[in-house]
């Protein structure tokens, strides 16, 4: 992690050539992956077809796959799981008529998709603000993004969305509630690796002699953390000693940036059905996990679910919000 950033292109120049020269021990390589992540991660028994106890998403019942390649010659999987901890009992009371039943299922499912999806850094997320007020006034404010930022309104991420805006907004969905500058998610996960960075490299001379920690990341350094990652940390191969770079917070967070924040300035694929992005990023932040119907200006989207003992629930199309 300490090469100069030439080495970092360099290595990055070098994995995109061979992937593109040589799309066979790709794919290989991406088969070996969904192996370990069968095995290992949803705990399914591919010999006797059945779990073997609960992975990361609960207890596996079944599941299908659909491989893709992406325009970037790049491979991925469509996954569709069905798990023993969301079963049919459960997703039918989401919609009951009973207001009890279907207040206690929601719980059950939103419980669930807490401990199994986050849409959060996580709480130690600590930043530096300098704010300078309105009067001149100079502060120095340490604390987590949620009490020091407030969000923009919802118009302001309407725009953020679109197509033909998103670049007016470049991802400043946050702002100071005192000097009103305003921040994106990538500006506030900088603001926190400089901060790791000032406790972990002590002295400004420290710093300045350190040219792989520049704040913020080269894409290429970025991506060189987050595939080296299991290597590094937790028990891997060839653990990593640098303070910074062996900080399981600071590489933890790299990861999640590089894998799921979704970029400011979207995709070709975020607009091929409209011009809006299809994934409606970004999202207001929820204080917690909840399901959000939509009915519609005058409940036009009410749909009917009839069962063979004659009942009927009223049913809306749904997105799960997780907090």
């Amino acid at each position: 992690m300490k090469c100069s950033e030439e080495d970092c292109l360099a290595d990055f120049v070098l994995q995109r050539d061979t992937r593109i020269k040589y799309p066979g021990a790709c794919s290989l390589e991406f088969q070996s992956i969904m192996q370990i992540l069968t095995k290992c991660m949803l705990r399914w028994d591919t010999k006797t077809q059945s779990s073997k106890g609960k992975g990361i998403l609960g207890t596996v019942l079944a599941f299908t796959g659909a491989d893709e390649e992406q325009g970037r010659k790049t491979l991925h999987r469509h996954w569709q799981i069905w798990v023993q901890e969301l079963n049919q009992t459960l997703q039918d009371c989401l919609f009951d008529t009973d207001a009890t039943k279907r207040k206690d299922a929601r719980k059950t499912f939103c419980k669930h998709i807490d401990n199994v999806i986050s849409a959060s850094y996580g709480p130690d997320l600590s930043i530096t603000h300098r704010c300078i007020d309105r009067e001149e006034n100079e502060q120095l404010k340490i604390g987590i993004a949620d009490n020091l930022f407030r969000e923009k309104d919802a118009t302001h991420f309407c725009r953020a969305r679109h197509k033909e805006l998103y670049d007016e907004v470049k991802g400043c969905i946050m702002y100071c509630p005192d000097c009103k500058e305003t921040m994106s998610t990538i500006d506030i996960v900088n603001k926190a690796l400089q901060r790791w960075k000032d406790c972990l490299i002590p002295g400004d001379r420290a710093q300045h002699n350190r040219s792989d920690t520049m704040i913020p990341l080269s894409k290429e350094r970025l991506d060189m953390a987050a595939y080296t990652f299991s290597y590094h940390l937790n028990g891997g191969c060839v653990l990593e000693t640098d303070p910074f770079w062996g900080n399981i917070d600071v590489r933890e967070t790299l990861l999640r940036y590089r894998f799921e924040e979704h970029s400011f300035s979207h995709s070709a694929s975020c607009f091929k059905k409209d011009c809006e992005c299809r994934f409606l990023f970004p999202f207001m932040s929820t204080k917690c996990t909840c399901i959000h119907e939509d009915k519609g200006d005058k409940d036009q989207n009410k749909t009917l679910w009839c069962f063979l003992d004659g009942s009927i629930n009223v049913v809306y199309p749904f997105m799960v919000l997780p907090k």
